[in-house]
């Protein structure tokens, strides 16, 4: 089978810490000899070292130590990513480079033959025990900037906030003391952009690690290194190195470097490799991988995980593995289909179906198996996955032979149907195609899979960032059909752009459809503001006492004395410190920074496009225009005299603009 990586090399890659989650691999334990056999390998080499069970922490036995911690995890993170490299083998997918992130080099070099089984299990659990001592003095966020406009941001931090990963074109790591974390993540969460803390309490790549140098050369001194079977790119050096240089030392500046993943990375493209396989729980270093080949424009290469947070199965294995062997790699389907597996590129022997595009997935299953053929019952149904995909390679031929309408339905399926598997949704019903992607479950990682996956299906390259650029499956869809056929969808389908309006003379210049409100007095509706207006009641009354603030502290009967009011009454909002961010796409974090007024205007368009019958998300891509009536405000004279209680509105800056831009975004 040929595809786009089916002439280039593969690279197996290895995570670092932040791909464990608790049960990670009971599943392929009880379902998998292979990896059953190297994690019972990993945990004798491991034994002299720890004073727990590895296979007690898999198995979540009562008297277990934490997964959480260092000494703990590194290990048993180790020993997983190992057996899932002994597992990819046994499905004949053979590595011809490695290259690891962080600690995830350990696996690598083992994995490569610099190290012996005995020297990775002794730089796992000693490096991680001599870790130990650094435990709750540090803390590690991810941060989406590239390290050019990061590194300027930490000068003012000096040694307590540092650059500890470099991981792709955008995406970066940063290493130090919590305080300084913490401020820099709340920074740039108030500038929109993505930054998180990540589950550690030691600051990696950072110098606090220089306190443990002197323990870790002393420890790790016996190792004896050697030139490895499998080319090793170093996240140390950036490059190709030979394997004898894994000493002692090198495993010491493993962990107090900056982690140059983003130049290994290159270098492995330079040198030919187009597939690259994350052998981790869960994956990682997709994302920068991913953000670097579309830095160098190679959008030919194929990025496959192996397992996911929850799916930690031989199902979702083989759905990598079925990934893998539509992008073109050979794959032995042997140990799932039997004797039938065998054949050009490893061929599964499947008939597809003659028509490419079914709403429900073509599942296999024994009964409906010829006999004789090998195919597993549990196994079988999962060659599906690349079922689909290669149904999605006769798009363009499929296309051809129908009317614009139905290639615009068509082109939605397939998008529905890729969405759906990525999800991990039985069929393509449950995804709907109105529904914003992120509504829908997508992230950072999902997102991209999809994008690969349609590069795949429709023999088209499209930039890492489709999904976000086309956030609705019908808006994607509609973009797909306009590059398939060369010009604008059709109108008049589920696809169709929705072009301008033409104008009509009507008599009336303004209609109202819909209409929504809040005012004080409980007014939440035009219904309940007429009644105001008739029963001549009044609105004003006392101060609220949801706002945070200190009612009794507040009231001072002296006028003109700074922070205080001298009235307890006023015309207030019932209700204003609620808001349902989730339901707007919006973080709580992000909601609390927001200007209360923005979190209103939120609510009441919402409001009046219900009260008006319109779903909002059709209007994305009209011509809707949004006015937004607000009254100056005087956010630049408190920001200028103001301290940090004032910073959250920096957000709102003294625009009508930005409130009609938060509803834009919001709504479209």
């Amino acid at each position: 089978m040929a595809g786009p990586a089916a002439d280039g090399k593969i690279a197996m890659l290895f995570g670092g810490q932040g791909t464990h989650w608790e049960g990670m691999a009971q599943e392929l334990l009880g379902s998998s000899p292979v990896f059953a056999q190297q994690m019972s390998d990993c945990a004798q080499a491991l034994e002299p070292y720890l004073d727990w069970s590895l296979l007690d922490v898999l198995r979540g036995a009562p008297d277990a130590p934490p997964l959480q911690r260092v000494d703990v995890v590194q290990p048993v993170l180790f020993a997983v990513m190992v057996s899932l490299a002994a597992l990819w083998r046994s499905y004949g997918v053979h590595p011809d480079a490695v290259a690891g992130h962080s600690q995830g080099e350990i696996a690598a070099a083992y994995v490569a033959g610099a190290l012996s089984l005995d020297d990775a299990a002794r730089v796992t659990a000693l490096r991680s025990q001599a870790l130990a001592a650094l435990a709750g003095q540090g803390a590690m966020a991810s941060v989406g900037l590239p390290v050019e406009k990061l590194e300027p941001r930490l000068a003012t931090w000096g040694d307590r906030l540092v650059i500890a990963a470099v991981n792709g074109a955008r995406s970066a790591v940063v290493s130090g003391e919590p305080e300084a974390v913490d401020a820099l993540v709340e920074e740039l969460s108030h500038e929109d952009v993505p930054a998180r803390r990540l589950m550690v309490d030691w600051a990696s790549h950072s110098p606090q690690v220089e306190a443990i140098q002197g323990r870790l050369l002393e420890l790790l001194a016996p190792i004896r290194a050697r030139t490895g079977d499998v080319p090793f790119y170093s996240t140390v050096t950036g490059e190709r190195i030979d394997g004898t240089e894994l000493d002692a030392d090198y495993w010491y500046r493993n962990l107090r470097q900056v982690v140059r993943f983003r130049d290994a990375t290159q270098a492995l493209v330079r040198a030919g490799h187009t597939v690259f396989i994350e052998a981790c729980p869960h994956p990682a270093v997709a994302v920068g991988v991913q953000e670097t080949l579309d830095e160098m424009g190679d959008l030919d290469s194929l990025v496959v995980g192996s397992l996911r947070r929850g799916e930690g199965g031989l199902r979702r294995f083989l759905m990598s593995v079925a990934e893998l062997f539509v992008g073109g790699v050979a794959v032995e389907w042997s140990g799932v289909f039997g004797s039938v597996g065998r054949g050009v590129a490893g061929g599964c022997g499947v008939e597809l179906p003659t028509y490419a595009f079914e709403r429900e997935r073509f599942w296999l299953d024994v009964e409906g198996a010829p006999r004789g053929s090998g195919v597993s019952g549990q196994w079988g149904g999962q060659l599906s996955e690349a079922v689909d995909t290669v149904r999605g390679g006769m798009l363009r031929d499929c296309l051809a032979g129908l009317d614009p309408a139905a290639q615009a339905e068509t082109v939605l399926d397939l998008v529905l149907t890729h969405a759906a598997a990525v999800l991990g949704h039985g069929t393509a019903d449950a995804v709907v195609p109105e529904r914003a992607f992120r509504d829908l479950g997508f992230d950072s990682l999902t997102a991209v899979e999809l994008r690969n996956r349609l590069n795949t299906a429709t023999g088209l390259r499209f930039p890492r960032t489709l999904v976000f650029d086309h956030p609705r499956p019908v808006a994607l869809a509609a973009h797909i059909h306009e590059q398939l056929s060369g010009g604008s969808p059709t109108t008049g389908t589920a696809l169709a752009l929705r072009a301008p309006a033409p104008r009509v003379d009507v008599d009336e210049p303004i209609a109202i459809v819909g209409m929504a409100c809040r005012f004080p007095g409980g007014v939440e509706s035009a219904e309940d503001f007429w009644e105001l207006i008739a029963s001549g009641r009044d609105a004003v009354g006392e101060f609220p006492v949801d706002r945070g603030w200190d009612v009794e502290a507040f009231y001072d009967p002296e006028p003109g004395r700074a922070g205080t009011s001298y009235t307890r009454c006023g015309g207030f909002l019932q209700g204003a410190a609620e808001f349902d961010a989730g339901f707007f796409g919006i973080s709580p974090r992000e909601a609390l920074a927001m200007d209360p007024q923005q979190r209103l205007m939120l609510e009441v368009s919402w409001e009046a496009l219900e009260r008006a019958g319109i779903d909002p998300a059709t209007l994305h891509g009209s011509t809707t225009g949004v006015f937004a009536g607000v009254s100056q405000q005087d956010y630049a004279e408190l920001l200028r005299r103001g301290t940090q209680d004032h910073e959250g509105y920096a957000l709102t800056g003294v625009s009508n603009s930005v409130v009609s831009g938060r509803l834009s975004y919001t709504f479209g």
